[in-house]
């Protein structure tokens, strides 16, 4: 039997509906991927290199009664003490979105992750959580876009960020204090909303050297690990608005254990089920992947602004002792 004039229209008009669908999909992703592009070469922070003592470091300080003191501003698992010299680089100003992670996931055949508005997750102005192996993929990836070599922070050169060129502050803040609800989330009780413990990237305002969330945000992988951290770990620096951060100063560290067998199936069977196929695909999923934490890439490039032609050149840091701690 013939098929009918109004058939093939028909089919024919399917046709051309299902090529327009696909074709503005793929003209989206492009713009999106040439504003990340734009983005990202517009707000890395230039760091110059300099030298300083790496782990923990004695400030001034004023505790809640008024009393000034130097106290040692510490972390138990924090690595011995040495001074450390960095080349100059060029540091993320901000965390990655889901909004941008969801364009590296497509960028490698996978689809975006579910936006769950209800549960807040992966909402498209939040921080992405991602493994280990993720978060360094993505720098490469995001290297790739713009033509740098980007790649996730050493330890030093993640305190030497927070604390704006090796000073001593108490939290990688805009003042160097911590003012719960003006300069980082505030901390959980019955009457806090979800929307005010967990805030949009870049909510409170950056460190004198302009980089936004170090105290709050996510916790973010940094790309080595002391000689005594055991084999296999993944180490995360900053702070999270999913913690009680007043804790958490600069000189805290995460140390995320691999996952065991038993445990990576009781995390796949909790998780959805874009996220389940998220760590499946990974080439080693029982890698570090504690949860709560992200990148921050950085891109080796030793020349200023004004020579390399992209990127922000921070002005002088202002803040000085004493610190404080004003909790919510």
């Amino acid at each position: 039997m013939k098929k009918t004039p109004l058939l093939i229209g028909a089919a024919a008009l399917c046709g051309l509906s299902l090529a327009g669908y696909f074709g503005m999909n793929k003209l989206r992703y492009d713009r999106a991927l040439h504003a990340l592009h734009d983005k990202t070469l517009e707000t890395l922070v230039f760091v110059k290199g300099g030298s300083f003592r790496t782990g923990n470091y004695r400030t001034d300080f004023v505790d809640p009664s008024g009393r000034r003191d130097d106290i040692l501003v510490s972390d138990l698992a924090v690595p011995p003490s040495r001074d450390v010299s960095l080349k100059s680089f060029y540091v993320a100003a901000f965390e990655p979105s889901y909004a941008e992670f969801n364009l590296f996931l497509n960028s490698q055949g996978y689809p975006a992750l579910e936006v769950q508005e209800e549960l807040r997750f992966n909402l498209p102005d939040h921080a992405a959580n991602m493994s280990l192996e993720e978060a360094t993929n993505f720098c490469a990836w995001l290297g790739g876009l713009t033509g740098l070599s980007m790649r996730l922070p050493t330890e030093a050169e993640w305190e030497y960020v927070a604390r704006s060129r090796g000073l001593t502050p108490g939290w990688a803040t805009d003042d160097g204090n911590f003012r719960a609800g003006e300069n980082v989330p505030v901390t959980g009780d019955r009457d806090t909303s979800r929307a005010e413990l967990d805030p949009p990237i870049g909510t409170f305002p950056p460190n004198p050297l302009g980089v936004y969330d170090l105290a709050g945000g996510l916790y973010e992988w940094v790309s080595d690990r002391a000689p005594a951290d055991p084999d296999g770990v993944g180490i995360h620096k900053g702070g999270s608005n999913f913690s009680d951060s007043i804790h958490e100063t600069i000189p805290q560290r995460g140390v995320a254990g691999r996952i065991s067998e038993e445990g990576l199936k009781l995390l796949l069977d909790y998780l959805s089920k874009d996220q389940s196929a998220r760590i499946k695909r990974q080439k080693d999923p029982r890698g570090p992947n504690p949860g709560n934490v992200t990148a921050r890439c950085v891109a080796d490039e030793t020349r200023p602004p004004a020579e390399s032609g992209f990127g922000q050149m921070p002005g002088p840091v202002s803040f000085s002792p004493p610190f404080y701690a004003k909790a919510h």
